[in-house]
């Protein structure tokens, strides 16, 4: 079969306020399944949503901006999200303070495994394109925002191989143009997580995070 990926907008008593179904953010074509996505609002209540799909012939992530009364402000294509030649997971979404959109992805390629992250403004204009790549493998970013424009990101490296893979969650503070603020990243646990554990994180609106 097929996958469609729809929203629908509820008031506070859960009445739908757009058609029955909802929108329609994309038919594109899907793999197997439409794996992970993310969610956000913005600061002025557009929904950002970010997932992957197979338009391209290669799983690819994408970003789509929705307005309140559900038009699709950046068209019905989205911003296709790309890194070189490499292929693309579950894509997280980071609104700065500034409502610019931070978004990082799983990027793989020739059995090699970094973190893009791009910032695009609300008008859907690329402002820059970053990578942590330093030839450790690294996957499942989350980000929060810091100041004004700037960001943290909590992400896991990977050492070993499947199914004996050791995940170490690390975080990085950015500034507004994506530059790495700490000398290096922090560790957040000494403990490590399984390889199918998807960390999430919450802004203490102080510039930190708190992560459960």
């Amino acid at each position: 079969g097929t996958y469609v990926l729809r929203m629908q907008l509820l008031d506070l008593n859960g009445i739908a306020q757009w058609p029955s179904g909802g929108i329609v953010v994309s038919d594109f074509p899907q793999s197997s399944a439409i794996f992970r996505y993310d969610l956000k609002v913005d600061l002025t209540d557009h929904a950002v949503v970010a997932f992957q799909d197979e338009r391209s012939g290669e799983m690819k992530p994408v970003v789509y901006r929705i307005a309140p009364d559900g038009s699709s402000v950046w068209g019905n294509e989205g911003f296709p999200l790309s890194d070189s030649t490499a292929t693309g997971l579950a894509p997280k979404i980071g609104i700065t303070r500034s409502n610019n959109i931070i978004v990082a992805w799983n990027a793989d390629a020739g059995g090699t495994r970094w973190l893009s992250y791009q910032k695009i403004n609300p008008s859907g204009d690329l402002i820059w394109s970053k990578r942590i790549f330093d030839g450790n493998k690294y996957s499942r970013p989350c980000i929060a925002p810091r100041d004004s424009d700037g960001f943290t990101m909590m992400y896991v490296k990977e050492t070993g191989n499947f199914p004996g893979v050791t995940c170490t969650m690390l975080a990085q503070a950015f500034d507004e143009n994506g530059a790495a603020l700490w000398n290096s990243p922090t560790t957040v646990s000494s403990k490590t997580i399984t390889f199918f554990f998807f960390p999430e994180l919450t802004s203490d609106n102080a510039g930190g995070f708190f992560i459960a």
